[in-house]
């Protein structure tokens, strides 16, 4: 199975708050894990950034989004507890999903009231499509990761076999290979051979 995202994640969140109560938010990895039916490798997975597990992140998130709604409470760091309006909304799963993201839509726009129309619009569409900023910022990295080198790749493609030995020599240069050796980097002018009949 996939890794659920946040939204998915959030109506099995609040029923185990309901029967736990009072929970570190890494306690609820384990549980949930299983409920989602994950592997050993679903629940390891981390971003390619190296920057923590998707799955707890996404936890982290469900949580955090349902804390600023109201669905639960955060009486101290990394604690959450659900409040009597989460308990409204038991067994309830679209419900949810619903109610939190309109919540949180109300709070991107009292708090950017200020702030241009679209940057709002696509807190939103993230929002929307159950994608935690840090996914977003994730998914922004590696387009740009691909954009990079598909216009590296475009441009040593369209170089003349002299550039891109001048490329090659000069990249080996920055390594620090050639040493000490004086114009090491030094690049042989081309050659125009006539061939003779």
């Amino acid at each position: 199975m996939a890794i659920p995202k946040y939204d998915e994640i959030m109506p099995a969140a609040i029923e185990y708050l309901s029967e736990n109560g009072l929970s570190r938010y890494r306690d609820l990895e384990t549980p949930l894990a299983q409920r989602f039916g994950l592997s050993e490798q679903e629940i390891t997975t981390e971003y390619e950034s190296g920057n923590g597990t998707i799955f707890l992140d996404r936890i982290s998130w469900a949580l955090s989004y349902m804390s600023l709604s109201g669905l639960v409470a955060r009486p101290k760091r990394g604690f959450y507890e659900l409040t009597e309006l989460g308990r409204s909304y038991l067994g309830k799963p679209e419900e949810i999903k619903q109610f939190v993201k309109q919540k949180i839509a109300e709070r991107q726009v009292s708090k950017k009231a200020d702030a241009s129309k679209e940057e709002v619009a696509i807190s939103d569409n993230n929002l929307l499509s159950g994608v935690t900023p840090h996914e977003a910022l994730d998914q922004a990295y590696n387009n740009i990761r691909s954009t990079t080198y598909e216009t590296i790749l475009e441009t040593i493609l369209s170089k003349s076999p002299y550039e891109f030995e001048r490329l090659v020599v000069k990249l080996l240069d920055k390594m620090g290979y050639g040493g000490q050796v004086k114009d090491a980097a030094r690049v042989t002018k081309p050659v125009h051979s006539k061939i003779l009949w």
